[in-house]
């Protein structure tokens, strides 16, 4: 089996991602701009986590918060 890192599976293309601190609002904006289901959560070029539709819906919209207020480092996963 060959292993690939993440940098070779997406070459050229760029990485759907948000900032942390971005609120759950503007992480749904670049999930639909890329048409993607999920974005890795960067701190600078750190990696800090993956949100997915999955968490915005249990853990933003299922829990009353509003999507505008939200920070993405409090729904998603580490």
């Amino acid at each position: 089996m060959f292993i690939r890192s993440v940098r070779d599976v997406i070459k050229d293309r760029e990485l759907p991602s948000v900032q942390t601190g971005a609120t759950v609002r503007d992480a749904c904006h670049v999930l639909d701009r890329y048409n993607v289901g999920a974005l890795v959560v960067l701190d600078g070029e750190w990696l800090l986590g993956v949100l997915s539709e999955r968490d915005i819906i249990r853990k933003c919209l299922g829990q009353d918060r509003r999507s505008g207020e939200t920070t993405v480092d409090e729904v998603m996963t580490a």
